[in-house]
């Protein structure tokens, strides 16, 4: 059943960025719904580059406090609190929308 939400996700993905480009609201809930499919089928790695993609074109054109990106940058935290990711999103970027380092409640 991942596999095809896997095809379907990316599917979705791809026409709306050919329609309404990469950076719209949609399209970037669109990126971020593929990503939890990727991690549910244990594929962390490419989860979180698609993740971060999503979270800096989301901080980049929509803005740091728009209700589109917290979530994706949240979303990106748990999915680097996990280890599950080699590298960390922007922490400034995060600390300023949460109040916190994203690296806060590891352990």
């Amino acid at each position: 059943m991942t596999k095809e939400a896997e095809d379907l996700g990316m599917q979705a993905l791809k026409i709306r960025e050919k329609i309404q480009g990469n950076t719209h609201s949609f399209t970037l809930t669109s990126m971020d719904n593929l990503a939890w499919t990727l991690r549910l089928q244990g594929r962390h790695h490419e989860a979180c580059i698609l993740m971060n993609r999503c979270a800096q074109l989301s901080t980049e054109t929509l803005g740091i406090d728009h209700p589109i990106t917290r979530p994706h940058l949240w979303a990106l935290t748990i999915l680097e609190n996990k280890d599950e990711c080699s590298t960390c999103f922007r922490r400034k970027e995060f600390k300023e929308a949460f109040g916190k380092d994203c690296h806060e409640n590891r352990g």
